[in-house]
This record gives structure tokens, sequence and C-alpha cells, in this order.
């Protein structure tokens, strides 16, 4: 989840059956978000994320 009001990207991973996930972590705007996959990762750069000033 991408939240500009906040200017965090809240980030869920290791889903369970139940449809929780077992662990959630939040990156602030400004650091890369590295999203792991198998055998490679991909990056994404936050700092150009919009604010929202309200």
């Amino acid at each position: 989840m991408i939240d500009p009001r906040e200017g965090v990207c809240t980030v869920h991973s290791a889903p369970q059956r139940s449809g929780v996930y077992r662990e959630t972590g939040r990156v602030p705007f400004g650091e890369d978000l590295t999203v792991p996959l198998e055998g490679r990762a991909v990056v994404i750069r936050t700092d150009g994320f919009p604010r929202d000033p309200a």
C-alpha cells in the first residue's frame, strides 16, 4: 500500500492460506523499496512519489 499522506509504503509478505500476511514492513518515501523475487530483486525508487500535504 502506498500512503501519500504519511509518506510511506507498507509491504505485506509471507501470505497464509487464511488470507492474512505473516510479515509487514514499512518503507518511508525516499528509501528504495526492494522486492525480492526468485533469483533476482526489483528495486522501486520512492523518492519521486508525490506527498499529500493535507
